[in-house]
């Protein structure tokens, strides 16, 4: 279960989730709580049954009511097709699948930590924001609280919510993300050549684009011939386009928007950079790997699970842009080195962060029943 079409990190994974689970064992359902976005032809084409709950747009008792009624039509869904087992994703979603699912009988029923949840990623500043993390943080206990299991996607993840929100330590299971994405052979480059570097990202302030602009253009200015694109769309675009516009970053950062072709557009550029505040399990950042690329990201999350600083890449402290600029000049002036940094991420990747890895994890869990008891190999999932 997920909140929408969109083609964001959580409805990426659901949708690999679906693509390549054992369906001689497995028969997976789609609740979604909005028809926003343009994956759905996607999974259609799949044969995909699908449950468009609806997502409430009123206020007080009309909002209570619509809610009531998302919840009902989840549940007959679920006893509809004698779902066993509700995965739910995203905070927003917790719930109306938890509730649903306990109402139609689902033995079964799983919630997944996408991030950080605790204090430190929240701030405080408005109204707005203290209403919406009040009622994140309640959903967040309450899930986690009537969840059987919870799949976390990194260990710091599980770590910190596990202490913000008291949950019992045997009820969390750390997955971490897995994708199917091309492994290309790349090229040795030469030395002396411009540094296209790439990061991929929606531009919000949990990614610190500012971070990674002030530091190009500082890498520049030591003489790294050093060429940024951000690929990717968000509320921060304009304060990004002031910023590069007062450091007169243009030569050598551009923001390139939403792009369907990341497969074929990471191989083009030779260093992939994440300066985030917090993540989960960056799927960006494994898709850089996949490709061979050598990475800069920040030591947040679970970005020092999936890198081994100075061997895979090179892991930084946020929000440090002599830090990130020293990284991105040392990638310039050794360019043998780099390549096989990005060699040895990809030989990372292939070995632990596939696909294959992540769902053998989960499809056990979904096999195994509440309190460790069997449930029967024809299983019916939803994702």
């Amino acid at each position: 279960m997920v909140g929408s079409f969109q083609k964001g990190g959580a409805e990426e994974h659901v949708l690999q989730i679906i693509k390549n689970i054992n369906q001689d064992r497995f028969v997976p359902l789609l609740a979604v709580m909005s028809d926003v976005g343009d994956l759905l032809p996607v999974f259609e084409k799949m044969g995909v049954s699908v449950c468009m709950i609806g997502k409430e747009r009123a206020s007080g008792l009309v909002r209570g009511y619509t809610r009531f009624k998302s919840v009902l039509r989840l549940r007959d869904f679920l006893k509809e097709h004698r779902a066993k087992v509700i995965h739910i994703h995203l905070v927003g979603c917790f719930m109306t699948g938890l509730i649903a699912g306990w109402l139609a009988g689902v033995g079964k029923r799983l919630i997944s930590w996408h991030n950080i949840y605790d204090n430190s990623v929240r701030t405080w500043g408005s109204l707005t924001e203290i209403i919406g993390n009040i009622q994140s943080i309640l959903r967040i206990f309450l899930g986690s609280f009537m969840a059987d299991e919870i799949v976390a996607v990194s260990g710091m993840v599980a770590e910190r919510n596990e202490a913000a929100f008291m949950v019992p330590h045997k009820k969390i299971h750390i997955v971490h993300n897995g994708i199917t994405f091309p492994t290309p052979v790349r090229e040795i480059p030469r030395p002396g050549k411009t540094l296209r570097v790439v990061s991929i990202g929606s531009l919000l302030v949990q990614k610190d684009q500012e971070t990674m602009i002030r530091g190009v253009v500082a890498a520049a200015s030591r003489g790294c011939d050093v060429e940024l694109s951000i690929v990717g769309e968000g509320p921060e675009r304009a304060n990004l386009e002031r910023l590069i516009d007062d450091l007169e970053g243009e030569r050598c950062v551009s923001l390139m928007g939403l792009r369907s072709d990341v497969p074929q557009l990471l191989p083009e550029f030779d260093v992939f950079v994440m300066t985030s505040l917090w993540e989960g399990f960056s799927i960006a950042l494994l898709e850089a790997m996949a490709t061979g690329l050598p990475i800069i990201a920040t030591a947040v999350g679970g970005n020092p699970e999936a890198l081994d600083d100075h061997n895979t890449g090179i892991l930084i402290p946020p929000r440090n842009v002599g830090a990130f600029a020293d990284a991105l000049c040392w990638m310039y002036r050794n360019s043998a080195e780099r390549h096989q940094m990005g060699m040895r991420a990809q030989e990372a990747y292939v070995n632990r962060h596939t696909v294959q890895s992540m769902m053998k994890r989960l499809e056990d869990l979904y096999a195994s029943g509440v309190g460790g008891q069997k449930i029967p190999s024809q299983l019916v999932g939803v994702g």
